[in-house]
């Protein structure tokens, strides 16, 4: 069996998304999200994946006068840059393989939430838990 290996494909940042001159208000202080079209090396075929990246500013104002911030699939750098952003993902995919695609994407969740998760029971609420259940003060 060949070995599978992933490959990003494209990488945009959700604002800009129909606004391309879109630019982040403060390059130290920020919290973005993203998506990553990632495929087999060498192949045509890719799924989404969805990020987000932040700066340190952003999270320690996040955590401040004793707040918690939970962190799934976050990405954090001192200063945007989409350059580094979009190098440092096409790296960390390039040592992502396996010997399926389904192992491939176990090593690809660390970044990105795959566009499937939700729709393999993968991630989501556990069925006993809604959040209609939750009472509020």
């Amino acid at each position: 069996m060949d070995e599978v290996i992933a490959e990003l494909k494209d990488l945009e940042i959700n604002l800009q998304v129909g606004n391309p001159d879109w630019k982040v208000p403060d390059p130290y202080d920020f919290n973005v999200y993203f998506t990553m079209v990632i495929g087999s090396k060498g192949s045509t075929a890719a799924d989404l994946f969805y990020g987000q990246v932040c700066s340190p500013k952003w999270l320690a104002k996040q955590v401040s006068a004793g707040r918690v911030f939970f962190a799934y699939r976050l990405t954090i750098m001192e200063k945007y840059d989409y350059g580094l952003l979009e190098r440092s993902v096409g790296e960390y995919c390039a040592r992502c393989n396996g010997s399926s695609w389904d192992e491939v994407v176990q090593k690809l969740s660390l970044i990105g939430g795959w566009e499937f998760d939700y729709s393999k029971g993968k991630l989501g609420l556990p069925s006993q838990f809604q959040p209609s259940d939750i009472k509020r003060n």
